[in-house]
């Protein structure tokens, strides 16, 4: 794809593959996994541009989005692109000082929220919002300046001028504003254009290739650039799929079901995995010592992919076999399914985990990477 801007890199996928799935999500009330293909969510997204377009914003307001990684945050996010407006993401499980903060630092025109709950919090703090004009909530009756999503789109069923065009954007023209979690004083916002987000996307393609037969899991929030751009938009640039994850508790469940071949964690999910396993492996001291052979065997395997270390004897290439058969495929199947995974804990992407049994490649073919957000510490620190 030669893709400039975030507006081509979706308009081009929508062209390229209209039939093939882009989005599945979890629906609470038919307690079921949704597919949309391209087609359908390109609709969606022509809706929700209406609706934005009615509002009579200027060129480059700030759209502040306040909801779960979700095909509704996918559509605004789009919506606004399309428009020349500015996505501003909001930490979800943020206080409503923070986000009444970053709302109002950022001159949001306009606020989409998950629940009116949620914005009975925020409403207490409306002063330090001068700029909002308008509320969209996923879930809530209408109010004052307030609109429930459903009544808000209705707007754009009865408007039929639905151009395919949005508004000519730049390259170097604003594509977000991403704040930080404000941990060590107030919440700074980051400002990025089309161009850093796309010359991102194309950088870790190199490292981290995705095909188009990818299923990738989304949990870590959309309001931080890792996921934004390995978990947004290098899948939108590919042609994989994504799946919403329903929530961290239920990360486990959603793996096994949806089977993804591909996710980015950061290290706390993967030290709950860990302490899983090791309760899978129990108390038996002759298990534990197997599982601690088979993890050194399969480091001792990664380092040899990286060229930092001697090839495994014929004798451990053989045992690695037989541990991998006896405690790692077992660990694997209530993990995902029977999905393999392979953690690149640095990078490169690409690279084979340390614990080749319980996350390497899987032989019958199904690729799985799950790419971890550390850095280079953690391999500095292994050795």
């Amino acid at each position: 794809m030669a893709a400039t801007t975030l507006n081509d890199l979706f308009r081009e996928r929508v062209l390229l593959t209209p039939e093939r799935e882009a989005y599945r999500q979890f629906d609470a009330k038919s307690q079921q996994w949704i597919s949309y293909s391209w087609a359908q969510i390109h609709q969606r997204v022509l809706r929700w541009r209406t609706a934005l377009k009615q509002e009579d914003l200027p060129t480059g307001a700030r759209i502040a989005i306040l909801v779960p990684n979700s095909i509704e945050h996918v559509c605004m996010d789009q919506a606004a692109l399309s428009l020349g407006f500015v996505p501003v993401p909001l930490h979800v499980v943020d206080n409503p000082e923070n986000l009444a903060f970053v709302i109002g630092d950022c001159g949001a025109s306009l606020l989409l929220v998950d629940s009116a709950e949620r914005w009975a919090a925020l409403e207490k703090l409306i002063e330090r919002m001068p700029a909002l004009g308008r509320v969209v909530y996923l879930n809530g009756p209408d109010g004052k300046f307030t609109r429930s999503v459903d009544s808000w789109l209705i707007c754009s069923d009865r408007d039929s001028d639905q151009i395919e065009n949005g508004t000519v954007v730049e390259s170097d023209s604003l594509a977000a504003i991403v704040y930080t979690s404000g941990t060590t004083g107030r919440p700074k916002g980051v400002m990025l254009s089309h161009r850093n987000v796309v010359s991102n996307v194309n950088a870790i393609k190199a490292v981290m290739p995705l095909q188009d037969g990818d299923l990738y899991l989304s949990f870590l929030p959309l309001s931080h650039t890792l996921e934004r751009t390995v978990g947004y938009y290098q899948p939108m640039a590919a042609g994989a799929t994504v799946a919403f994850a329903r929530s961290i508790p239920l990360l486990m469940d959603d793996m096994r079901v949806v089977r993804p071949t591909m996710m980015v964690s950061v290290p706390r999910i993967y030290e709950r995995v860990f302490t899983g396993v090791q309760e899978k492996v129990g108390t038996s001291a002759m298990r534990r010592r197997l599982f601690a052979l088979l993890t050194d065997l399969g480091w001792r395997r990664f380092e040899h992919t990286q060229s930092r270390g001697p090839n495994l004897s014929l004798a451990s290439r053989a045992l690695l076999v037989m541990l991998d058969w006896l405690i790692a495929r077992p660990v694997r199947a209530r993990a995902s399914g029977g999905c393999a995974s392979r953690a690149a804990r640095s990078a490169p992407a690409r690279s084979r985990p340390p614990a080749a049994g319980l996350r390497r490649t899987a032989r019958a073919g199904r690729r799985s990477r799950a790419a971890r957000a550390w850095g280079r510490r953690w391999r500095a620190d292994r050795r």
